[in-house]
């Protein structure tokens, strides 16, 4: 299942979004997150947009801002409109 959307998740139309990169090819369950190829293109464009979020994750913080952007993401379209809740200043 799609952890933004709820949508369904299969391996030949979604993607595993890396939690984290300290463990490469050597990746716990905890490090992934599945989710459909939108909902991880979205994700990444909402990174690839802000400032604010390289940043943290640079720091390494990547877990933490991936699940900011998705609670951002679920709210705004709760609310009817897309956002990726990033402030850049």
């Amino acid at each position: 299942m799609c952890a933004l959307c709820g949508a369904r998740w299969s391996q030949s139309h979604g993607d595993l979004h890396h939690l984290s990169y300290s463990r490469m090819g050597r990746e716990s369950h905890d490090d992934l997150m599945a989710m459909c190829r939108p909902c991880h293109e979205l994700v990444h464009r909402a990174i690839d947009a802000s400032r604010s979020w390289q940043k943290l994750i640079s720091r390494g913080k990547r877990r933490q801002v991936t699940l900011a952007i998705i609670e951002n993401i679920k709210q705004a379209r709760a609310r009817n409109t897309v956002s990726t809740g990033a402030t850049d200043e």
